[in-house]
């Protein structure tokens, strides 16, 4: 007969296996995922996902991009010049994203590693320059990611982030996922009615949506900057509130980060090339348009960087330093970081001419 003490045991370890596959029920069977809130970090990229992989395949011609919020090219643009590219431009891509985000959603979207000629990132830098926002340890990562990760993907997840508070919220969050869903499940259950047909729209036009979207028409003009004194002149009418973020982010002068970023791009990166390691995919590495004013003085080049030391790998290139310098100009940005709708519409033909350019055609 057993113990009480086994007995208390045997009762604990059957309840956290009962509240472990209820939480798997609902949320590793891509059941709740169907109702995921549309404008969430989870549901950003599980709708981008789904609309990317049921998605007709266009056999051969397919680049695939990631980026942040600034890789701010469209592919609806890019498509225009698919006559002359030979290519298909299709974004899966996030704002807040970073590699460790793609590393997952990419992996998932081709798991045979032949869907795509190419996968393309748009990067703010390619030296591992210091960033303000640190992508190592960021909350947003599991959210982002919750609907992708399985638990054989747990520890590796996990430790990719240096902090301890993080590494203990990645697995607690990566064993039961309900705990990263519960606001949302919440917020469902208080308006049930009102979330299924939000879903049941997003479902149908999402793809759609995210394909036609284009960017605001306001611009930045009348924006300057003496480069000697570092003084910025504003456009008239703009917010007092906005001048700091203004000047943080276009008077900083950029340094080479320490190795925790280099670090964290060579493990992501790397495990990108290296799912596509028996592919004739390639890779592309592209500089994004810095700012609209920039000085070409402030660039730093890295020959050590993680993304030049990818480069030398097979089948991985790198775009120009400089290449979209031209874009650096007041009147093709919304704000410091931001391209416009002029800007987005002139990234994107030189997207695609530097992507055909270094690839050369489909094959």
């Amino acid at each position: 007969m057993p113990t009480p003490r086994r007995a208390a045991v045997v009762a604990i370890l059957a309840s956290l296996a009962s509240v472990f596959l209820l939480d798997a029920a609902i949320f590793r069977t891509g059941i709740y995922m169907r109702w995921v809130e549309a404008d969430s970090s989870t549901g950003l990229t599980e709708y981008r996902f789904r609309a990317e992989r049921d998605r007709q395949r266009q056999p051969g011609n397919l680049v695939l991009t990631f980026g942040d919020s600034r890789m701010a090219y469209l592919p609806r643009v890019a498509n225009q010049y698919t006559s002359n590219s030979g290519y298909v431009f299709r974004h899966a891509g996030t704002a807040g994203s970073s590699a460790r985000d793609w590393y997952y959603l990419m992996r998932d979207l081709d798991p045979q590693a032949n869907r795509y000629q190419a996968i393309v990132i748009g990067l703010d830098d390619l030296e591992d320059e210091d960033s303000l926002v640190s992508r190592q340890d960021d909350p947003r990562s599991l959210h982002y990611n919750i609907g992708r990760l399985a638990l054989t993907d747990l520890w590796d997840f996990a430790i990719s982030h240096p902090s301890p508070a993080y590494r203990w919220a990645a697995i607690r969050g990566g064993i039961l996922k309900g705990i990263v869903m519960q606001e949302d499940f919440h917020n469902l259950l208080l308006q049930p009615k009102a979330r299924i047909r939000s879903a049941n729209l997003n479902w149908t036009g999402w793809a759609g949506w995210a394909y036609d979207y284009d960017d605001e028409e306001r611009s930045l003009a009348g924006l300057s900057i003496d480069w000697h004194t570092r003084q910025i002149t504003f456009p008239p009418g703009m917010d007092p509130g906005y001048r700091k973020m203004f000047q943080e982010t276009l008077l900083r002068k950029p340094t080479l980060a320490a190795g925790l970023r280099s670090d964290y791009q060579r493990h992501w990166f790397g495990r990108m090339a290296n799912h596509y390691r028996n592919s004739a995919t390639r890779f592309v590495f592209v500089r994004l348009p810095r700012g609209p004013l920039s000085p070409q003085a402030d660039v730093l080049l890295n020959p050590n960087s993680s993304i030049r030391q990818l480069a030398k790998q097979p089948r991985v290139f790198l775009g120009a330093p400089l290449r979209y310098m031209e874009l650096e100009r007041p009147d093709y940005f919304k704000d410091p970081l931001h391209l416009n709708r002029a800007g987005a519409h002139a990234f994107s033909k030189m997207l695609v001419d530097e992507v055909r350019e270094l690839i050369g055609p489909p094959h």
